[in-house]
């Protein structure tokens, strides 16, 4: 309560001072130039002060410093992490159940992110990358955006009625019993167009996140500590996701309609079943509320902190650009094509960005498949494979960050050693590429039946659904959930097994019994689940390895790459460049780097039935070998143009040094200070 009262007297008391101070000089026919520079010389200490308005209390000055805005900033990139990165990736397959979404409607859905990035980047960096812009309050306003879109694309939750999935998938001689309910697939065409543009409301507000808080962080900290202060950024960035997914595990075992009184809600179904929805909805709910309070702070932040004119020149110096200004205070469109054209013909910062577009391309393929990787070629469950990503990627790449940042600070690394270290770290990740080869034996399921015919020695296989011992089971529309018996064998559905009952033992725990495909005996039943695979331990332990130092050293490069990329543009375009950095490695790198390698997962597929709309059986070995070859190659194509950046900065940066020497020479000449010629 004092801190309140505290808060408003100065509040109350600042409001006054400034109105008297205002008051006067308007008032006053001719004020005087002394009171007229101590009024512009307040106004001008405004731009580096913490608040709002004119509310600029001594007691938060502490935040407008470069550890508080560090804090502050890191906030909404950790908040923009777990929303879109993690929450929207973990919940996108039961989004697609509960509206009965087809594989290219969800892409779609979370391909709006990336386009309304691209449509934003350009207008959002040039503007608000200029000198008298404010970027806090583009920064803060994205964080309002984001939270907009969240609490949008939680909406269809409440505007639908009760989930009511498939009534059966057991053996069962009603044929209308075994089809999918008609409740969950009617027309949600509304629902649908607000999970669009509520995840494209997220792309509008990220926007600024990793363009205009990056320049300002860079701008705002030391030359040593630009390093550090970006690399606690960008973790920020990788513990989101880890926290999206950490949030949607506990709400993914909450029923989706637990809002709702109990005779609305089916109860036969558990968290195994794949007919199953969590309360997706509640964590994008939450998290809109909180970006809201996120953004206050944001907002708060100066237009720009205090920096040492000593810091200015030291950054200068390392400016492949030595012209003293190119933009305006206030830009514009006129000065857009120039600036664009300036950036475009700067080489070095051209092959940086086609570097992070080979490397966007592994990021995002790698991102989107490696659970199933984890799945396909180690036969690890869905449980396992979200402890191996909490346990070995995460906290791989938050090494890597960090690692990267401390090397500069350490060794206080000029952009030319910067460089050097980008290659080296490139190279070996490069080979870390092959453990991708390391694979264990798939179980497939024992109602998939082996016909004559190979195929380059791969075993063609096709379903064994309909069996005499199913054929009165009405198992046409069947969902594939597999159970496994005590031979260890899997089994495509209780419905093809011909199990005709059922009990649920725990939460998470359903057992089929009476299954008349089932030769073997079981007191309990048959378990819902694949059958895992006695994979050798050291083919795990030797990936596990591999991928934890992969993700340690591409990791590693990236504070390095970023650096390099802020030191080698002018400082007034670094906004507007980071700008068209980030929209071509979306266009080039994020966007087509899923399809590419889903492409090339379904290269590896052996089966593929029409009934079905997922690949059931690969070929293990061709599976690794296209994604690792493919991993290779987009890294030698990196290190191509991190090499060559680096032979164009370095002569960039001799040509302009000889230049500046050159015009100080004639300066001096003009002005008499060199003395006589040298006679020839």
């Amino acid at each position: 309560m004092q801190h309140i009262v505290f808060f408003l007297f100065e509040f109350v008391s600042a409001q006054l001072r400034r109105a008297e101070q205002y008051f006067s000089l308007f008032w006053q026919s001719n004020p005087r130039p002394a009171e007229m520079e101590r009024s512009n010389t307040r106004l001008k200490s405004e731009t580096s002060l913490y608040g709002w308005f004119m509310f600029t209390p001594y007691s938060l000055q502490c935040l407008a410093t470069p550890y508080g805005a560090l804090v502050i900033l890191c906030l909404q990139t950790l908040l923009q992490g777990t929303v879109v990165n993690g929450m929207l990736r973990h919940f996108s397959s039961m989004i697609e159940i509960r509206f009965g979404l087809s594989s290219l409607s969800s892409g779609i859905m979370m391909g709006v992110f990336d386009f309304a990035c691209v449509l934003c980047l350009i207008p959002v960096t040039f503007f608000g990358g200029a000198k008298t812009s404010n970027r806090p309050k583009y920064i803060g306003f994205g964080t309002m955006i984001i939270g907009t879109g969240s609490l949008i694309f939680s909406m269809p939750a409440f505007l639908t009625g009760p989930y009511r999935p498939a009534k059966s998938d057991l053996c069962t001689d009603n044929a209308k019993a075994a089809v999918r309910g008609e409740e969950n697939v009617h027309n949600y065409r509304l629902m649908y167009s607000m999970l669009v543009v509520g995840n494209f409301l997220h792309g509008v507000g990220a926007t600024p996140f990793f363009t205009l808080s990056v320049s300002y962080i860079d701008d705002m900290a030391t030359k040593e500590k630009s390093s550090i202060f970006l690399g606690i950024y960008y973790m920020m960035a990788v513990i989101g996701p880890a926290l999206g997914y950490l949030f949607g595990g506990i709400l993914g075992d909450v029923h989706v309609d637990f809002f709702r009184p109990e005779s609305q809600i089916q109860k036969d179904i558990t968290p195994a079943s794949t007919q199953w929805v969590g309360a997706w909805w509640l964590g994008f709910l939450v998290c809109g509320c909180i970006s809201y309070f996120i953004a206050i702070p944001v907002l708060g932040l100066p237009r720009q902190l205090k920096v040492k004119k000593e810091e200015k020149k030291s950054k200068m110096k390392e400016s492949i650009m030595v012209e003293s200004s190119f933009l305006s205070d206030q830009p514009t469109l006129k000065e857009f094509f120039p600036a664009l054209f300036h950036i475009f013909k700067n080489f070095p910062f051209m092959f940086l960005t086609f570097a992070g577009c080979w490397e966007a391309i592994i990021l995002s393929g790698m991102g989107a498949f490696m659970p199933k990787l984890l799945r396909r070629q180690f036969g690890f469950s869905s449980p396992k494979v979200a402890t191996i990503m909490g346990s070995v990627a995460i906290p791989s790449c938050l090494i890597g960050l960090l690692l990267g940042g401390y090397v500069i600070k350490k060794w206080n690394l000029s952009t030319t050693s910067i460089l050097k270290l980008c290659i080296a770290l490139t190279s070996a990740a490069g080979f870390l590429q092959t453990g991708l080869l390391i694979f264990c034996k798939e179980n497939v399921p024992n109602d998939l039946v082996e016909i004559i015919g190979t195929n380059d020695n791969i075993e063609l296989l096709r379903w064994g659904l309909e069996e005499k011992c199913n054929a009165n089971c009405n198992c046409g529309q069947a969902i594939y959930f597999p159970i496994c018996d005590v031979n260890n064998a899997s089994y495509f559905s209780p419905c093809t097994a011909g199990c005709r009952d059922f009990r649920v033992i725990s939460k998470s725990s359903k057992f089929y019994y009476n299954c008349s495909c089932i030769k073997s005996k079981s007191s309990e039943g048959w378990s819902a689940k694949i059958c895992e695979e006695n994979c050798e331990i050291w083919k795990v332990t030797i990936f596990l390895i591999t991928v934890f130092c992969y993700q340690t050293v591409t990791f590693s490069a990236c504070i390095p790459a970023i650096t390099a990329t802020l030191r080698s543009i002018h400082p007034d375009l670094k906004s507007l460049g980071l700008g068209i950095q980030w929209l071509m490695v979306r266009i080039f790198g994020s966007v087509p780097g899923s399809v590419i390698y889903g492409a090339l997962i379904d290269q590896a597929c052996v089966y593929w039935p029409k009934d079905f709309g997922a690949c059931i059986v690969y070929d293990q070995g061709k599976f690794g070998r296209n994604i690792a070859l493919f991993g290779v190659n987009c890294k030698v194509f990196e290190l191509i143009c991190f090499f060559i950046a680096y032979r164009l900065y370095k002569y960039q940066l001799v040509s302009d040094s000889k230049r500046v020497k050159q015009s100080v020479i004639l300066d001096k000449s003009a002005k008499g200070i060199t003395g006589q010629p040298k006679k020839l």
